[in-house]
């Protein structure tokens, strides 16, 4: 698969070597780079993957720094430190190019005051979209909500999407945004693997937040219509957190059907304990209504483990049908017990669908390539900076919220 990088900016490739001779490309970074998660991999991978003899990079971490059952006191305050930690590390740093990962609701309504802070200090910035409610998100506004989010998109240097689906859809939402393709990576290990205290077959796992939009409910419900016998040969296991309500729901549900015994909760686990399960589950499910291009599919593709999928986001880009996963409706319980019932009946498919998906990970999702590619974005950001360096940029003490927004 060749570089997906907007083709607006692929003959700066050819500048790389002279780029290298150059003084390096001044870059903050304003994500969740110490958090668990998918866009905390990408975020740390835009940090720690990139190179240091071209890049100087600098960090202002958004991970959730407070718990869950936060006073609102406590949610302001947090908000107002990551806000001044900005306007702090843009001062001491002075970025040509502000590196934004963001995705919906929320976080983005977070992310326009980031927005706002670089467009008043004259910060040429980049967006970064993950998750899959942002299509769902940009058709919920409207009026001046609407306006401001449009404004922020097209006064982005770049909006990098993870595929070209996402592309189409953002484009339908908002004209005038330049829109860079660059699709999520992961570090791949080419090590022998351990020996495993796991069984010899897991049966099937789940991966990610129990949260509605990732549907695990559909596939309780699919296993849940699978012939004893299957079900005693292969369990469901579920790693992941989530509310106290989610997790009661789920729970629920299992011992409604019956099948409370089949389906082990794991809650959230360390990374090399979720690899451990992974590399010894029989196939990977993921049945979301709404995705960006998920990591646990990249991590499971990595692993050979052979995957059914849901129709979302840039999952159609991810694998092909058939090949290294089987892709099914969202929200069609049905079609995902017949994948399920098909992968469980076919130990031969499910290792060439994992030797597949192995290959597919290597040639189209390793780091190098999205080092490669995003490295070209910041230097051509870089480049067309509108910045000016000699304007005074305001100091903490003599600047009020007012000046800045």
């Amino acid at each position: 698969m060749a570089s997906v990088a907007d083709n607006r900016f692929e003959s700066d490739q050819s500048d790389s070597s002279a780029a290298a001779a150059s003084p390096r490309t001044k870059v903050l970074v304003v994500g969740p780079v110490t958090a668990v998660g998918g866009i905390g991999q990408v975020a740390r991978m835009s940090v720690n993957a990139m190179d240091q003899r071209r890049f100087d990079i600098a960090t202002c971490d958004t991970t959730k720094d407070t718990p869950e059952d936060r006073s609102l006191f406590s949610a302001l305050w947090s908000h107002v430190r990551r806000f001044v930690n900005l306007i702090r590390s843009i001062r001491t740093h002075r970025p040509e190019v502000v590196h934004l990962h963001t995705c919906s609701y929320l976080t983005f309504y977070r992310t326009l005051i980031d927005v706002a802070v670089c467009r008043r200090l004259g910060r040429n910035y980049v967006l970064h979209i993950h998750g899959g409610l942002f299509d769902e998100f940009l058709g919920s506004l409207s009026g001046w909500k609407k306006a401001w989010v449009s404004s922020a998109l097209r006064h982005a240097g770049r909006v990098i999407v993870l595929g070209e689906r996402w592309r189409t859809n953002l484009t339908r939402r908002v004209a005038g945004m330049n829109i860079a393709v660059l699709p999520n990576a992961i570090e791949l290990s080419h090590e022998a693997r351990k020996p495993s205290t796991m069984p010899a077959s897991m049966g099937a796992l789940f991966i990610g937040d129990l949260c509605e939009a990732k549907r695990p409910e559909d596939m309780i419900v699919a296993y849940g219509s699978l012939p004893s016998p299957m079900r005693k040969a292969f369990p469901l296991h579920i790693i992941g957190g989530g509310t106290p309500q989610r997790r009661a729901h789920l729970r629920s549900l299992t011992q409604r059907l019956g099948i409370e015994d089949r389906v082990i909760f794991h809650g959230s686990l360390r990374h090399d304990q979720v690899t451990e399960i992974l590399e010894a589950a029989d196939l990977f499910v993921l049945p979301s209504r709404a995705e960006g291009q998920p990591i646990a599919l990249l991590e499971a593709m990595a692993a050979d483990r052979p995957s059914i999928v849901t129709n979302v986001g840039a999952i159609p880009e991810t694998v092909t049908d058939g090949i290294e996963a089987l892709i099914v409706e969202p929200c069609n319980p049905l079609q995902l017990a017949n994948a399920m019932r098909e992968l469980f009946a076919d130990p031969a498919k499910r290792r060439s669908m994992g030797i597949a998906a192995r290959k597919r990970v290597e040639s189209d999702f390793s780091t190098r390539r999205f080092v490669q590619d995003l490295g070209v974005i910041w230097e051509c950001e870089a480049r067309r900076s509108v910045k000016k360096d000699s304007a005074p940029i305001p100091r903490l003490a003599s600047t009020s919220f007012r000046s800045i927004l």
